[in-house]
């Protein structure tokens, strides 16, 4: 497995370098777009909640780019064959690409729930927000979940295609519920996102908020223990479809 898993970071080694540097990226950021917003934007909890989930969404975006690499590595059917002859078979050389892909997610959900650990202790006022983070990782992995075995089926365009795909569709619902929104104000989606905050991601009941916002959070709740099986059951998946898409799709 430890073979692997140096095969596939060797013929990944410049998205890797370049992974490497966006971690180094994602601190100074953080740091510079909460002072900012602390200081000259909006003085209040508001602006750090917003500051640091367009972080982690824009940084898991950027990650899931990187992260593809690993999926639509350079596969060829004589490699295919002879993985597969060896005691780990294909199995092996799936297996080291979702853990590739796994710790890279955990380690920047890791990394920005350090940061702001760091900036809430250097500001008071900019509060934990663990859990929102820990959404994001997991609605990464189900997209990779889904991604997967789609793109070693059926080849790299329909695998990146998809992933234009769910980006898009998420920036549209986006636009959709704000453009047919009655009460669409950036005050009302502040002090909305506090209740949020308080009365549920900090432990609350929840009372004071919209009906909406609750089962907004039971489903990103869900999707949390969802993640980690419909990961696994995606790794058998793409054991299944491997040798398939091989032969499919790419050359001797």
């Amino acid at each position: 497995m430890a073979g692997l898993i140096y095969k596939e970071l060797k013929i990944n080694r410049f998205p890797l370098i370049m992974l490497l540097l966006f971690f180094i990226l994602v601190p100074t950021l953080t740091f510079g777009i909460s002072h900012y917003s602390k200081d000259n934007s909006f003085p209040d909890p508001v602006a750090a909640i917003l500051s640091g989930l367009t972080i982690s969404i824009l940084s898991y975006m950027i990650l899931g780019v990187f992260e593809s690499g690993f999926i639509e590595s350079d596969d060829k059917k004589k490699w295919a064959y002879f993985i597969k002859s060896t005691p780990q078979t294909e199995k092996g050389e799936i297996a080291a690409r979702y853990l590739i892909v796994f710790a890279l997610t955990l380690g920047l959900f890791l990394l920005q729930t350090l940061l702001n650990l760091i900036l809430s202790a250097v500001w008071t006022e900019i509060p934990l927000f663990t859990m929102p983070v820990m959404y994001v990782a997991m609605i990464q992995l189900i997209i990779k979940s889904i991604q997967f075995p789609i793109t070693l089926r059926f080849g790299k365009k329909t695998g990146s295609s998809l992933r234009a795909g769910v980006i898009l569709l998420a920036m549209i619902i986006f636009g959709i519920l704000i453009l047919y929104s009655k009460n669409f104000s950036m005050n009302i989606i502040n002090e909305k996102l506090m209740l949020f905050y308080e009365d549920t991601l900090d432990g609350g009941t929840g009372n004071s908020v919209p009906e909406s916002f609750i089962f907004l959070k039971k489903t990103l709740n869900i999707s949390c223990i969802a993640a980690p099986v419909l990961y696994v059951i995606s790794y058998r998946i793409s054991c299944s479809v491997y040798l398939k898409g091989i032969e499919a799709n790419y050359a001797k």
